[in-house]
């Protein structure tokens, strides 16, 4: 892992080779959700780059607020709390620039994942 970006805006650089998939795995894990699409066949066919943000516990006055959520850069302004929808949205985003045949890309997917259960990454 490295560091992108001055000091006051420093992002993580997670790049995962198939030796390190445990790595990444335990990294994916801290969101506590699943939102990678799956299956048989090859499922990443592009890049997915992942920023994790820790924000304050929910407080007892705003427990009806969500406290997850994910927001893609392709997507201005709209607020994904379902984390089935995230898993949705990257597999469409990905056959509308890739096609449904299976093709890759490498034009990363940028998805924010916000919630007080994971470390700033």
């Amino acid at each position: 892992m490295s560091c992108i970006g001055s000091s006051s805006e420093a992002i993580a650089n997670l790049v995962v080779h198939r030796s390190n998939i445990v790595f990444c795995s335990c990294t994916l894990l801290q969101v506590g959700r699943d939102f990678l699409p799956r299956g048989p066949d090859i499922c990443t066919r592009r890049p997915l780059v992942l920023q994790l943000i820790k924000t304050p516990a929910a407080s007892a006055t705003a427990a009806s607020q969500p406290t997850e959520w994910g927001e893609f850069l392709h997507a201005p302004g709209k607020v994904f709390y379902d984390f089935d929808r995230i898993r949705a949205e990257i597999q469409s985003e990905t056959d509308r620039v890739s096609g449904g045949n299976k093709n890759i890309s490498d034009k990363p997917i940028r998805l924010k994942i916000f919630s007080p259960n994971v470390l700033t990454m």
